[in-house]
């Protein structure tokens, strides 16, 4: 099913996330960058805390630059940096969400959270403690619940960090002060490979977890016997596929199935042989369908397919699907002919103005090819048709 709306949609990422079709993340993404906005600010009103107490409390040391310098260097400048980062980041987030490349989004909100940290890190670097705002990003990965992230964060934030120790802290002044020896620079790199291992064992915890759920799920929308989805599924992608038809003009069309005289094989052959015979005809659909059509079983001997198709290519299906039907049939040994009958309908949002006409149209297909003397036909539906 996925597969047939990413068809529609157009957009094939080369990387994916993990659980991206099932989960919410573009929603997650902007929580968090409301949570990164909200940080900034915090860090913002604790620089100016800080301030307020060096200023009114104990006074300035003389290790300390002048009053305007310090408010420059540590309050002013770093808070325009990091509202120029953040900016930048929520802009892209937002224009990754309306391509939906979730992927994109966790770079780029993962990128922002360590641009912020090695911002806070350059200020701040006289205070040994303050390296380990480099984990911050690898929890952060976290939400995404996929190892990709996970290991991007983690090698950005050693990359990050050992720049800085070998690169930028050697120019700063009060490096003396501020000097990550090896040890340091060892006690660091071990904290941040071990919060990765722990990471790694907490997004396992939570993948699991969540293909739990997801397979609950697919049980809630798949029918028991046949494992097609169901009939409420169904109307949850033919909405789908309305709107991205409205979006892009995406054309795409409807081909309702009956199998032909299915309650005589139920009452004479019993419910066993039915069931096989419902079966036999799962297999022939799943045969002659590619991987952006989706079929479904529409409520006892009805089945329907969604198809990127136009109706004269679904007409062919269709006869395709019939033609492998019979063919399979011959080897139940029945005294009957096994067959089916479609009615087809491609969307037009100048005649259908909503899911319901669109599937009467095509239902009223069907019933005309049901009435017809021997069944096992099809009709592509007309604003003109008779039944």
């Amino acid at each position: 099913m996925r597969q047939m709306l990413n068809y529609f949609q157009g957009d094939q990422p080369v990387l994916h996330l993990k659980y991206e079709h099932v989960m919410n993340l573009s929603k997650w993404s902007r929580s968090l960058y409301f949570y990164l906005w909200f940080c900034l600010l915090a860090i913002f009103l604790g620089e100016l805390v800080v301030f307020c107490i060096k200023y009114f409390a104990i006074g300035f040391p003389a290790s300390e630059p002048p009053v305007r310098s310090y408010i420059m260097n540590y309050i002013i400048t770093p808070s325009i940096i990091n509202v120029l980062i953040m900016s930048a980041a929520s802009l892209l987030i937002e224009y990754f969400i309306r391509r939906e490349l979730l992927y994109m989004q966790a770079i780029i909100l993962l990128t922002a959270t360590l641009s912020v940290c090695f911002n806070v890190v350059y200020v701040h670097y006289v205070i040994s403690s303050i390296y380990f705002v480099f984990c911050i990003p690898i929890m952060i990965s976290l939400f995404y619940i996929d190892m990709k992230p996970l290991i991007f964060s983690t090698l950005a934030s050693l990359a990050s960090y050992l720049s800085f120790c070998f690169i930028i802290l050697p120019h700063r002044s009060g490096r003396v002060l501020a000097d990550q020896g090896y040890m340091e620079i060892v006690v660091i790199m071990i904290v941040l490979m071990v919060l990765f291992f722990l990471a790694s064992i907490v997004l396992a915890c939570l993948s699991d977890l969540a293909n739990r759920i997801i397979a609950t799920n697919i049980q809630v929308k798949q029918d028991s016997l046949t494992k097609l989805l169901n009939h409420a599924s169904f109307y949850d992608q033919l909405d789908d596929l309305i709107k991205i038809y409205k979006e892009k003009e995406t054309g795409f069309s409807l081909i309702i199935w009956d199998i032909d005289g299915f309650k005589q094989i139920n009452d004479q052959f019993g419910h066993i042989i039915g069931d096989r015979v419902l079966l036999c005809f799962v297999t022939s659909l799943k045969s002659c369908l590619n991987e952006y059509e989706t079929a479904f079983r529409y409520g006892g001997e009805e089945f329907a397919i969604l198809t990127h198709k136009n109706a004269t290519s679904a007409e062919l299906l269709t006869r395709k699907i019939r033609s492998v039907f019979e063919k399979q049939g011959k080897y139940f040994d029945l005294p009957i002919h096994l067959t089916a009958s479609a009615g087809i309908c491609e969307f037009d949002s100048k005649v259908f103005f909503g899911k319901h006409e669109f599937f009467a149209a095509a239902d009223k297909a069907l019933y005309k090819a049901k009435r017809t003397p021997g069944k096992n036909t099809h009709f592509v539906w007309r604003p003109d048709m008779d039944i």
